[in-house]
């Protein structure tokens, strides 16, 4: 029988709602996400879109445990992003922003993540893991996804300020999106041709990015964090 394109109704939790804009005037707006769409053969149908739904479940219920980190992390005055790293179906590292506490601009959840689960693999390649985290990953932590061959990330809210999956720059695939700009980013000579921009990565060119999981909860907490700045700043101004 033909292969067909199903369209259901995306699991609670997949469905694109609402995603976190920034400015320095109103630090949370929204934009939305693709819809997601699932490929299926007929034969199969039944299996294959029970598996769809086994492993949405699967990135919901990590994406809770990132998100009870980002929790933390607001709790202590950090902005709140959190992370686990999963392998073999267990949690071997959780960490949310540490970078007030520890003065260090490297420490966001996802580095401390990718740290974390090196050590505990007993090696720094992290191929067979998945990284979850509640907001897409910035250039840095995108980058160190890619150089650990981290083999899947999966994220709840879209970053429009300093995202790496399009939100600022293109470091996450697919890499055909990314294509040169007015602003002058990339000088390749792919670019000048109108082609890619950049290329897969030399060493991790098959990662899995999985977009918008618990969107609208990842994208609440920062809503929450940053209306807490803002009236605390009104707050000191009227003392």
């Amino acid at each position: 029988m033909s292969a067909l394109v199903a369209k259901p109704t995306p699991a609670a939790g997949l469905t694109p709602l609402a995603a976190l804009r920034c400015t320095d005037r109103e630090p949370c707006r929204f934009r939305s996400l693709p819809s997601v769409r699932w490929r299926r053969h007929a034969s199969s149908s039944s299996q294959t879109l029970a598996g769809v739904v086994d492993e949405a479940g699967l990135h919901r219920r990590f994406m809770r445990e990132a998100l009870a980190e980002a929790a933390k992390g607001a709790r202590a005055g950090e902005v709140p992003v959190g992370a686990v790293m999963v392998m073999g179906g267990r949690v071997v590292a959780r960490a949310h922003n540490e970078t007030e506490q520890t003065n260090d601009p490297t420490a966001h959840a996802e580095m401390l993540c990718i740290r974390q689960a090196a050590r505990v693999s007993g090696g720094w390649r992290l191929q067979d893991a998945t990284l979850y985290v509640t907001l897409e990953p910035c250039p840095m932590c995108a980058g160190a996804a890619l150089q650990a061959r981290v083999g899947t990330v999966v994220y709840g809210a879209p970053n429009p300020m300093l995202g790496a999956d399009g939100g600022w720059v293109q470091l996450l695939p697919p890499w055909q999106n990314a294509t040169a700009t007015s602003n002058g980013f990339g000088t390749t000579s792919d670019s000048e041709d109108g082609g890619p921009l950049l290329r897969p990565h030399a060493f991790n060119p098959n990662m899995t990015v999985v977009r918008g999981v618990l969107q609208q909860q990842c994208t609440d907490i920062m809503i929450s964090f940053f209306r807490q700045r803002r009236q605390e700043a009104v707050d000191a101004e009227e003392r």
